[in-house]
């Protein structure tokens, strides 16, 4: 499933993981293998997605996994390489899947505030305008901010601190009717 690169390389991985002294983040390029990939992207516009809109912090589409995308997000494969990248020993991890069209976005707000932990996102936005937003961004809150780059196949992992805090960018009318899928998970 993960490319045998990566698998074969988790030490460098773990060293470039920790030496970003703000945000200690990776993103991986082509994390998993192109069929496993398709088997990802094939179901997600599958799922059952509710919008969830909130004009003071949020506009999207949010879905749980199908129980066979499930089995691709739980398994030890995955799990243990988040674990030798991260140095901690992954017991599970929340998923949640986005879809986000134009007008999406999340704000940050001081009435919802994440707590510290490790952030899990797998792009699945193959056809996404790079124009249109939809960034994944972090902030420190003292006006440094770091974005996510938007890549298909892309896996990202972010370890946030309490001071750290994550929001997307406004989708603008670049999008027209295409969809952005992220699979975020947070490390429990």
């Amino acid at each position: 499933m993960i490319h045998k690169a990566y698998l074969q390389s988790t030490d460098k991985l773990r060293t470039a993981f920790r030496s970003a002294k703000v945000l200690p983040s990776l993103t991986l390029l082509d994390i998993l293998s192109p069929s496993a990939y398709q088997q990802v992207c094939r179901q997600l516009p599958l799922l059952s997605f509710i919008r969830e809109e909130k004009s003071l912090s949020h506009s999207y589409g949010e879905a749980v996994p199908s129980p066979s995308l499930n089995s691709v997000l739980t398994s030890a494969e995955l799990y243990d390489f988040i674990s030798a990248i991260t140095g901690r020993k992954v017991g599970s991890i929340s998923w949640k899947i986005y879809s986000l069209t134009w007008k999406d976005y999340t704000l940050l707000h001081d009435q919802h505030r994440e707590k510290a932990g490790v952030d899990i996102i797998l792009d699945c936005s193959a056809e996404w305008p790079a124009p249109a937003g939809g960034q994944i961004m972090y902030t420190d809150g003292r006006g440094n901010v770091f974005s996510i780059p938007v890549r298909a196949n892309a896996l990202t992992i972010v370890y946030r601190s309490r001071r750290i805090q994550r929001y997307i960018q406004y989708c603008n009318h670049y999008a027209q009717n295409k969809k952005r899928y992220l699979v975020m998970g947070k490390v429990q």
